[in-house]
This record gives structure tokens, C-alpha cells and sequence, in this order.
């Protein structure tokens, strides 16, 4: 059984299996204002955009207390990769995306080779990569 996790700048951060970041998904949709749902959409199917980080991030934060305390390690996870991605696209300008992934390291090694441009192409009725 895979597990999944989340990416961003130059971190990998392992969650627990593909049920659990499931289950985390839908107390996210659950909890997240109508406006922010593209946010929540972006993160599970495809990745969030640089331009889109600063809002992401005070929503994930605005979220801690909203939804169930059992998530509060998916949500330090995503807060620490959101915050190491925008760091160092300011510091390196270099873009590594926050994202849902496979934590396989293989598998994960796969995805950091799909470019963004594919993956922008996916659509909510995809399956995504972390889930393959």
C-alpha cells in the first residue's frame, strides 16, 4: 500500500496512506468557504499556483480549527511545504509547487518529471497522479 504526503520547494512530507489523505480531503471540502474551493481542487488534482500561495496558505491556516484535531499533522505538513515552496521561489526562483503526492519514492520520482503543463490539462474528472 502507497502512502501519500505532500511536496513543496524542496520537501517531501509522508501524511499516512491514500485513505487517510482521502479522509483529510473531504473534512478540507467540508470546511472550505465556497470561494476557496478551486484552492482545495488545485491542491488534490493538480497543484497550487505561485500566485495563489499567500491565499492558500492563510486559508490552510484559517482551517486549523475548523476541522477535525486528528488532521493537525496534515495540516503542519502542508503549512511547513507551503511555506519552504514560497521561500524558495523568492530566495531561488526556482518554482517546486506545492502538491499532493505518492510518498513512494519511486512513484514520486515519476511525478517530479510530469511538467506542470501536463499536469495543468487535468481535469476534476481525472484521477490524480498521487492516487496512481
Amino acid at each position: 500500500m502507497s502512502n501519500a504526503g505532500f511536496s513543496g520547494g524542496f520537501i517531501l512530507s509522508e501524511t499516512g496512506t491514500i485513505e487517510e489523505m482521502e479522509s483529510f480531503f473531504n473534512a478540507l471540502y467540508a470546511a472550505v468557504p465556497d470561494d476557496c474551493v478551486y484552492l482545495i481542487d488545485d491542491l488534490y488534482y493538480r497543484y497550487i499556483k505561485f500566485e495563489d500561495i499567500k491565499k492558500f496558505e492563510q486559508l490552510i491556516q484559517s482551517l486549523k480549527l475548523k476541522i477535525n484535531q486528528r488532521y493537525e499533522n496534515h495540516i503542519n505538513k502542508l503549512l511547513e511545504v507551503t511555506a519552504n515552496a514560497d521561500s524558495n521561489y523568492i530566495k531561488r526562483q526556482m518554482l517546486a509547487p506545492v502538491r499532493t503526492v505518492n510518498a513512494n519514492i519511486f512513484k514520486y520520482a515519476i511525478l517530479k518529471e510530469i511538467p506542470l503543463e501536463e499536469i495543468d490539462k487535468m481535469t476534476n474528472n481525472d484521477i490524480p497522479y498521487w492516487k496512481r
